[in-house]
């Protein structure tokens, strides 16, 4: 028998002790070596040290210490020695003494986004806060330590105007309030070195109002349509898969959360079982589908060397985690370098990450149930939002609350009881339970399948999941005839090529596939057409290609470095058959 390891993430914890101080001073080493006719300092690290700061007192850049000190990527302590080449055209280097930049925590933040927009490797973060981070967490309104500019440095008045001709691939650009140079340089098309060397900045911070020297480039001055590059011969593609081992007939009888974690696990192996599938069945892909599977487990260390066995520089895409409770260990590995589909229905996308949400976020699904409402319901009906003390749960109802208002409803009530849900109707009311609870969407379909005479006035909104719930009483469901929520996947186990996939799945595993081996049927064929469409340029050209599958269908829209999946389905059942209305 086996079980999922339960899917639990540790967050990260950072037991350490916080030594860094206001100001640091780096000193130039008079160590020098040659070799091979080139000389370095030898510049031994001291605490509070970071490369970005001793390539900035050396006068040389990242890539010039990396190149010669490739072990550095990973992390630098105090006592090693690195090995900076002395550039012959630059003046000798002087003592440099920088200032700490504090960033306040706001909420949402985690240390991955503001790593990203103060473009700070995650593991300086770590070591620059090692007292505030000693608890393991990182909390609305810590001061934290986000990096060190030159003392005294300001940012020049008299920036020299440029020509704004459009046949030119240089434009001045105003800075707008809350804007980064990494948000800056994804918008454009660029990198932030590049302009902090055009814009000579003395440091990787911009203010708002700051005019900036951008050289775009050239084919981004004409239409913005994806051109299509080069079939690529090979794709490799990780996918992130939770794994699961055996467990006793005990724990598989039991109604704890193992035998839960053991079902839900055991659907999760099937999205690697489908992708197995489809890579051996005779489909005519446009391009060779290479897939490497990577288990992960609830142990961190485990994990990271499961990840250590990847050559992330061959990695074209990267699709998981499958499950929330793993996107902590997922996101220090994650780059834009790779396309990264994820399968978390959140709230809403981490504009700070290059996420691509496969799956619709919520906020989507509440506004397109307050459009549908707004173009078919009368403005005087009241609306009863039914919600549990769900965090989630509550967040979406006052979302939803607060759209309708804003189209013209002000009879719009939270309902968090089965009692407080209506009974006698006298005329046109509606019904929107967001619960994912399953016991709880039982009692809602009971009391209003029975308390309400004339169903006919009642209309009536809940999650797809309902269609899947053992205890749900069909009869008076059906009879409701509700309108049914989904994000942008639907099965629809009558269509013939579900059918063929579904029976090749049983065929191979000798069980029904899951939603998970679905989506695994879904995604390659979503990738199949979209290398198809645009070559090997597929990761620039996601916003140009609105993909309707078999299951799923994905309309990317880009909101800061992620793309968020705007389809988003409505179906209302009606004789035990669901038909897709909006």
């Amino acid at each position: 028998m086996k079980k999922i390891n339960q899917l639990f993430c540790i967050l990260m914890i950072f037991i350490i002790k916080f030594s860094i101080l206001n100001a640091q001073q780096i000193i130039i080493s008079t160590e020098i070596i040659e070799e091979n006719g080139k000389n370095f300092y030898i510049h031994t690290v001291e605490a509070g040290q970071t490369v970005y700061s001793i390539a900035k007192a050396y006068n040389v850049s990242l890539d010039d210490v990396y190149k010669h000190n490739e072990w550095a990527k990973e992390k630098i302590k105090p006592g090693e020695k690195l090995k900076i080449p002395i550039i012959k055209t630059e003046t000798t280097p002087k003592a440099v003494q920088y200032d700490t930049v504090f960033h306040i925590v706001k909420p949402k933040e985690t240390l991955y986004s503001i790593s990203k927009e103060y473009n700070v490797d995650i593991e300086d973060l770590r070591d620059w806060n090692k007292e505030i981070l000693a608890s393991g967490v990182l909390k609305v309104n810590d001061k934290i330590i986000v990096g060190f500019t030159e003392k005294k440095l300001t940012i020049p008045d008299d920036i020299q105007q440029i020509s704004k001709d459009v046949s030119t691939n240089i434009i001045n650009y105003k800075v707008k309030e809350g804007e980064t140079l990494y948000y800056i340089a994804k918008q454009f098309n660029t990198s932030i070195d590049s302009i902090v060397k055009w814009n000579k900045l003395p440091s990787h911070f911009v203010k708002s109002g700051q005019i900036l020297t951008l050289k775009l480039p050239i084919e981004d001055l004409n239409e913005k349509k994806c051109k299509k590059g080069h079939l690529p011969d090979k794709v490799k593609i990780i996918a992130f898969v939770p794994a699961i081992d055996e467990v006793t007939s005990e724990m598989e009888m039991s109604s704890t959360n193992i035998a839960i974690n053991y079902l839900e696990g055991y659907e999760f192996l099937q999205f690697y079982e489908a992708l197995l599938l489809l890579q051996n069945l005779p489909i005519d892909y446009v391009t060779t589908f290479e897939i490497i599977p990577v288990a992960q487990v609830k142990n961190k260390k485990e994990f990271e060397k499961n990840l250590a066995k990847v050559n992330w520089q061959d990695v074209d895409i990267v699709l998981g985690p499958l499950d929330d409770q793993f996107l902590s260990y997922t996101l220090p590995f994650i780059s834009d370098k790779f396309l990264w589909l994820h399968y978390l229905q959140k709230v809403d996308v981490d504009n700070a990450i290059p996420e691509v949400q496969f799956l619709s976020n919520i906020t989507e699904e509440m506004k397109r149930i307050a459009e549908y409402i707004t173009n078919n319901v009368k403005r005087e009906a009241p609306i009863y939002i039914f919600h549990t003390a769900d965090t989630i749960e509550k967040y979406n109802a006052r979302l939803l609350k607060q759209l309708l208002n804003k189209n013209g409803f002000n009879n719009v009530n939270f309902s968090n009881t089965i009692s407080s849900l209506p009974s006698g109707l006298r005329d046109q009311t509606v019904v929107v339970a967001l619960t994912l609870d399953e016991p709880t969407a039982g009692n809602i379909i009971r009391h209003l399948g029975t308390s309400i005479k004339d169903l006919s006035l009642l209309e009536f909104f809940c999650p797809s999941s309902w269609l899947y719930f053992d205890n749900l009483d069909f009869y008076f469901f059906n009879k409701i005839s509700p309108y049914l929520f989904f994000n942008n996947c639907y099965l629809d186990r009558k269509n013939k090529e579900i059918a063929n996939f579904v029976n090749e799945f049983i065929n191979s595993y000798n069980t029904f596939p899951s939603i998970y081996a679905i989506y695994a049927y879904e995604t390659m064929n979503f990738l199949n057409e979209l290398i198809g469409e645009y070559g090997d340029n597929y990761k620039n050209c996601l916003t140009s290609y609105d993909y309707r599958g078999t299951i799923c269908n994905c309309k990317f829209v880009k909101n800061g470095n992620a793309f968020a999946n705007n389809a988003v389905k409505i179906g209302k059942m009606k004789d035990y058959k669901i038909e897709i209305i909006y």
